[in-house]
């Protein structure tokens, strides 16, 4: 439903490509709206520990549909620097919310931009990937004895597991509008 109502949705286009890029990528939302252009190194979307809550950085592989969505230089906040204005990051997040701020409105009941993080999560585990992965994908904390032994960034296999992730939203999407089309 959500990749199919997007689109129509009432709210500005960068605050729907911000929540793809949630899709695309399991990060949190916040990570989103308060990246810069220089979290981009290439097809990756870096994020220092100072820019994530678990205070751990963290890399997200960005297939060419995520990194498409993601603003030329000139289209960032001139006064942050930040892909998302903050009246639309606080749309998005929720946080600090103010008077006069956007609406975000799509015909998906109890919606909120986090939903898409489990979305993510769910979605890969269906396509097989193990929890320990998932938590990689998603910049989730090691914990125990391989917290402090395993080095590995897995980069490898978060390509793999963004670029399965971005097939099967395509082929939901796809799906969806032979359907829709079948019903007319």
């Amino acid at each position: 439903v959500f990749l199919n109502e997007l689109p129509n949705a009432t709210m500005p286009e960068d605050c729907k490509a911000a929540l793809m890029l949630i899709l695309f990528t399991g990060a949190r939302p916040g990570e989103i709206v308060n990246m810069t252009k220089d979290n981009i190194d290439g097809d990756w979307l870096v994020l220092s520990r100072d820019e994530r809550k678990n205070k751990k950085p963290h890399r997200s592989y960005l297939v060419p549909e995520a990194k498409a969505l993601i603003p030329e230089s000139g289209s960032y906040d001139i006064s942050t620097n930040n892909y998302l204005s903050k009246k639309l990051a606080r749309a998005l997040t929720g946080k600090e919310s103010g008077k006069n701020d956007i609406e975000i409105s799509l015909p998906v009941a109890h919606f909120t931009p986090n939903d898409l993080r489990r979305t993510c999560a769910t979605g890969l585990s269906e396509l097989c990937f193990i929890d320990d992965l998932l938590d990689v994908y998603q910049g989730r904390q090691k914990t125990g004895v391989v917290r402090v032994y395993n080095r590995n960034r897995y980069d490898k296999e978060r390509q793999e597991m963004a670029e399965a992730w971005a097939q099967r939203l395509e082929n939901i999407r796809t799906e969806t509008e032979v359907t829709d089309h079948k019903q007319t």
